[in-house]
């Protein structure tokens, strides 16, 4: 909650705190973000599992779920690309 490790991350990574998302799932993660100086966003929120519980609801279950993982796999894959890039210099500003 104190914010150190994502201080330490932002040093590695060369990024600044005004450039930083951190996504989590608890009120301690959001609380690190907030002592940390940078941007929280609820993980739900961000990955749109809401829209998934209501998708399947609805009667498109299965299809709608496996979409919504393939787009969560997508975010992920872009951040770490992103993150790779900055850490070696190669991403643009």
């Amino acid at each position: 909650p104190k914010g150190e490790m994502l201080a330490r991350l932002m040093r590695r990574f060369r990024a600044r705190a005004d450039e930083t998302l951190y996504v989590g799932d608890m009120e301690t993660d959001e609380r690190a973000a907030r002592a940390a100086g940078c941007r929280f966003r609820w993980a739900h929120e961000f990955f749109g599992w809401g829209a998934a519980d209501k998708t399947a609801k609805a009667g498109n279950g299965e299809n709608a779920a496996a979409d919504n993982r393939a787009a969560d796999e997508s975010r992920a894959a872009e951040a770490t690309r992103a993150a790779g890039e900055k850490s070696t210099g190669r991403g643009s500003r």
